[in-house]
């Protein structure tokens, strides 16, 4: 069945770490933006990239965390893990 394709079975401590992880990834961004209004020139863009870093780690690791959780999941090797973490188109 079609709809079975999208169905995400996950447990409820994946529901409570993909919880837990996007709102620390949030919070962290939210604190690093506001540091960044602060200040000027070289320090702004320093607080506004540690802050892009911080959301977009935050986002990365909880693909990894709901991709676990999908129907027909292939999981994931450390070779590969690393990989994704060193390139980004």
């Amino acid at each position: 069945m079609a709809h079975d394709l999208f169905a995400w079975h996950a447990s409820a401590w994946q529901w409570l770490g993909l919880l837990l992880l996007s709102s620390a990834a949030a919070a962290l961004a939210l604190e690093l933006a506001r540091r960044a209004m602060r200040h000027r020139g070289a320090a702004r863009s320093m607080w506004l990239g540690w802050g892009a870093l911080a959301l977009g780690s935050g986002l990365w690791s909880a693909h990894f965390i709901a991709a676990s959780g999908a129907p027909g999941a292939a999981g994931y090797g450390e070779a590969l893990l690393a990989a994704t973490t060193l390139y980004s188109p």
